[in-house]
């Protein structure tokens, strides 16, 4: 005796809603489990990968600004040119560091999504010793089925077997009878664990503290590069254009410091709200 339920629709319409059995809802569950992995996985891929391509970025701006501020004789050249080239010469390593560590953290990813598709493929063969003739079976059905649709007239009647399914023949009455079973495809249950680098799974630790490391160096980098600018504009402008330039930085500065501080009052909903 099946149980089912009643429920009620805003709009006022009744439907009939089954509860799932035990082995359904452990099925969904599983499926769930699996996608927010992949999802977690593909976050910190995309992450990673933006600060390589911003670190990258920045970097070649700073070659290109070492190339302006180089001084004819390096010996002779007064503190602020100095001053300026090593602030530049500071931010590139800085942002060339944090572009290697984001693309080794996001290579242990790409390693870690192979090795888990290999092993979902290992444990299906080992499930089910004629998982490989099934599936070559049911190539050979998909092949029967487009030399049918080719050597077929378009204007000859259809067969009854192809009705059902517009130009596909019925895959149950060209499959001949057998009492093979479909194979059951075990679930991988991947698990993200906290191990060392060079391991079969990446670690969800390391790879916080690469993110970590690879931000702090950025900043870091950012901070060489302003003031390798305003060491610049004193040492090659004018007094006016380097006394703008240092308000510019200074105010960017103090509004850097004004976004980390915490705020009072939560932000307004309707700035999240998509219409």
């Amino acid at each position: 005796m099946h149980r089912f339920t009643l429920h009620e629709d805003h709009n006022g319409d009744v439907e009939v809603v089954t509860p799932l059995r035990k082995k359904d809802q452990d099925k969904a569950d599983d499926e769930a489990r699996r996608k927010a992995l992949k999802d977690l996985v593909q976050s910190w891929q995309d992450r990673l990968q933006l600060i390589t391509l911003i670190t990258t970025f920045l970097a070649s701006v700073e070659a290109s600004m070492l190339q302006v501020t180089m001084p004819d004789d390096p010996s002779n050249s007064s503190a602020w040119s100095q001053a300026a080239n090593a602030g530049f010469m500071g931010s590139l390593v800085f942002h060339l560091y944090a572009s290697f560590v984001s693309f080794f953290a996001s290579f242990f990813l790409v390693r870690f999504k192979i090795q888990e598709a290999k092993r979902e493929e290992r444990q299906v063969e080992a499930a089910d010793p004629s998982y490989q003739h099934a599936t070559t079976f049911k190539g050979s059905t998909i092949l029967d089925m487009a030399a049918h649709n080719i050597t077929r007239s378009p204007t000859s009647p259809r067969s009854p077997a192809s009705e059902g399914n517009g130009a596909f023949p019925r895959e149950k009455e060209n499959r001949p009878p057998s009492n093979r079973q479909t194979p059951s495809i075990w679930s991988a249950n991947p698990q993200l664990v906290q191990t060392g680098p060079f391991q079969r799974q990446p670690p969800i630790n390391l790879l916080s503290r690469c993110h970590t490391l690879c931000l702090v160096t950025t900043a870091l980098g950012f901070i060489m590069a302003m003031i390798g600018v305003v060491c610049y504009a004193w040492e090659g402008q004018s007094t006016s254009v380097a006394i703008v330039t240092s308000i510019c930085i200074c105010l960017c500065l103090l509004s850097c410091f004004c976004i980390v501080l915490p705020q009072q009052n939560p932000p307004s909903s309707h700035l999240f709200m998509y219409h």
